[in-house]
């Protein structure tokens, strides 16, 4: 097998090790529900447990919050939206695009490898170490990184070092550091216990999660979903994925 196929197997392979299977059962035609990178591998055990009650199929559709909820601004059909931040469901709700919005979840911010010993901070000062950020222009995870890296008077350093390696999303920094195109990563601490490895936690508030409906008229099923999300099972479920539940 040629190096690039065996790239190309590689990034695909850690994509389904992280986002599971998104293929929909045959409960009828799936929704989908639009969801930030980082909590997606939780959503998609929430989904399949959903599902295997016979409530509905669901399909998580994972990427950066900035860029979902853009596509939703654009009409795209997710009538479930879930964020990073309050920022960009905010966003939508204050273009009567988002109701019922609600915090689900929250996560420290962690710095990520796939080694057996947790990273050390210090390896940020490091000028052989690179380290993989989600763009903070569309990735409220990137914006914290960004942030703590700032507070420590590190950020503009490892740009001018070109030690900074910005991807589109979370899934985008763990393929970064499982390629090795950086050396280490800033990840949610449910993300990277779905990984493996281990981490080193980052001071600071947690980040939340937050979500709501955007459809004007939602299914019985997508209202149903959310409410199974937000309600004790979900919470149970997200707190195995390695998130602690929200409270309003």
């Amino acid at each position: 097998m040629s190096r690039s196929l065996r790239s190309i197997s590689s990034i695909l392979l850690l994509a389904a090790l992280i986002w599971g299977s998104t293929v929909p059962g045959a409960l009828g035609a799936p929704e989908n529900a639009a969801v930030a990178a980082s909590i997606a591998p939780a959503f998609e055990s929430l989904a399949r447990a959903f599902e295997a009650q016979g409530r509905g199929s669901i399909t998580i559709v994972a990427g950066a919050s900035g860029k979902l909820a853009q596509q939703i601004e654009q009409g795209a059909p997710y009538p479930l939206f879930v964020s990073a931040n309050e920022k960009w469901a905010s966003y939508l709700e204050e273009k009567g695009l988002l109701r019922e919005k609600r915090p689900v979840a929250q996560s420290a911010l962690v710095l990520w490898w796939p080694q057996d010993t947790a990273p050390s901070l210090d390896l940020l000062k490091d000028p052989q170490k690179r380290v993989a950020v989600a763009n903070p222009d569309v990735a409220p995870l990137g914006v914290a990184a960004r942030d703590y890296l700032q507070s420590e008077g590190l950020y503009d350093a490892m740009e001018k070092e070109k030690r900074l390696i910005l991807t589109s999303d979370i899934l985008g920094v763990a393929l970064a550091v499982k390629s090795h195109g950086a050396d280490l990563g800033f990840l949610a601490q449910g993300t990277a216990k779905k990984l493996g490895g281990s981490w080193a936690s980052l001071p600071g508030k947690p980040q939340q999660y937050v979500g709501g409906l955007t459809a004007p008229e939602s299914s019985e099923v997508i209202r149903d979903f959310w409410s199974f999300v937000t309600g004790p099972e979900g919470g149970r479920i997200l707190e195995e994925e390695g998130f602690e539940v929200a409270r309003p």
